[in-house]
């Protein structure tokens, strides 16, 4: 036998397999709450910044894989407060570390091909923080799913026997890790696509709908091998169907939240991409699709309210600090401009959500008329 074939015959013996002694699947229905991007990077004749699709039936809106394991990941890493040791355990090594050695993933996420009920366009606008008029070249324009576009969920965590480890420890940490990370689908704490600390991206997910598969008894490994790919028929509770004991769970996260009414003194008008119609008026409020709604609502959007916010904090920190001083400040509050001398991003700190407006007269129109002062 040759050295290459022994070799072989090694690497395929069941002490270099994953062992893997059961299956849990875990299923859900993903719906958006609030508008979304999820983009191609690139952009067409028609947009900006076109979404991503399905290559087999451009209606269809893609959710990969990789963007949820990102959001899922980030946001276990956040809740335990950046130990890193649940993260690792279930999504394995940090392949942006020198070290590549580290474990593979246990958690198999898949991609989501969704269900969209159409989308809606978007402008924005990079304002000059000086004159506070449009930037030159800054005019842009956005796709985005509409609220209520669904996307099916499905995760499966792969549970082996590790060779000289607890391995009901190992297993039960697993099962936590998974459950805190899930959590955060439902408790606004995982958003979605581009600019989701602006209030696009919002996610709930319905219901959960869970099968294990415990393959060293044979029937339910036939099982598996039969019925695995099929959906969960099993409703579920998480913290119950994964053996969790919820007050195990930590919460690391330092926030604070602040949520707010606010009553108009006057008119109010962001001004929306174009008219309603032909005939109708020149500039009209923004209004966006929600879930249930049959026609869209006005909404103050998260966009708006981080840039007045921003220039409200620019404009009060300009009293106290020097230039330098001033936008160090601003930028790590709501992240640096990119700028040619500025090109790393980091994300916002600050989260802002986007909100509808109700009750009042939502389509006062306002006539007005150009003077030509020297005539």
């Amino acid at each position: 036998m040759s050295t290459m074939q022994e070799t072989r015959n090694q690497y395929w013996a069941g002490i270099f397999s994953r062992r893997i002694e059961q299956r849990i699947v875990i299923e859900g229905m993903l719906e958006l709450v609030t508008p979304a991007h999820f983009g191609t990077g690139d952009s067409d004749d028609l947009t900006d910044m076109p979404l991503l699709t399905d290559s087999l039936d451009p209606t269809r809106p893609l959710l990969t894989g990789s963007t949820l394991t990102g959001a899922l990941r980030a946001y276990l890493h956040r809740r335990e407060g950046g130990s890193g040791h649940l993260t690792e355990a279930l999504f394995g090594g940090d392949k942006g570390n020198e070290e590549d050695d580290g474990e593979q993933s246990a958690l198999i996420v898949e991609d989501a091909i969704g269900q969209s009920p159409g989308y809606e366009v978007r402008d924005g606008v990079k304002l000059n923080a000086q004159s506070r008029t449009a930037a030159d070249k800054g005019l842009y324009d956005m796709h985005l799913w509409r609220a209520g576009t669904t996307f099916p969920l499905r995760f499966e965590l792969l549970l082996t026997a590790p060779s000289g480890r607890d391995k009901e420890a190992d297993h039960q940490q697993l099962r936590l890790a998974l459950y805190m990370a899930l959590q955060g689908l439902n408790d606004d704490g995982i958003t979605l696509g581009s600019r989701k600390s602006r209030g696009y991206g919002q996610i709930k997910v319905k219901e959960w709908r869970g099968q294990a598969y415990h393959l060293r008894d044979n029937n339910q490994l036939c099982q598996w091998l039969e019925t695995g790919y099929q959906s969960p028929a099993n409703v579920i509770d998480l913290a119950d169907f994964l053996g969790v004991n919820q007050n195990d769970a930590p919460d690391e996260r330092r926030l604070a939240d602040l949520t707010a009414t606010f009553f108009l003194d006057g008119s109010l008008l962001i001004r929306a991409g174009m008219g309603q119609a032909d005939a109708g008026p020149d500039m009209v409020h923004l209004h966006s699709y929600r879930s249930g709604k049959k026609n869209p609502v006005p909404i103050l959007s998260g966009t708006s309210l981080a840039g007045a916010l921003r220039a409200r904090a620019t404009k009060i920190a300009s009293v106290f600090g020097q230039k330098a001083q001033i936008t160090a400040l601003i930028n790590g509050l709501f992240g640096p401009e990119i700028t040619q001398n500025q090109r790393e991003p980091r994300a916002s700190r600050l989260l802002v959500r986007e909100a509808e407006i109700h009750n009042g007269v939502t389509d006062l129109v306002q006539n007005r008329v150009s003077i030509d002062r020297f005539t």
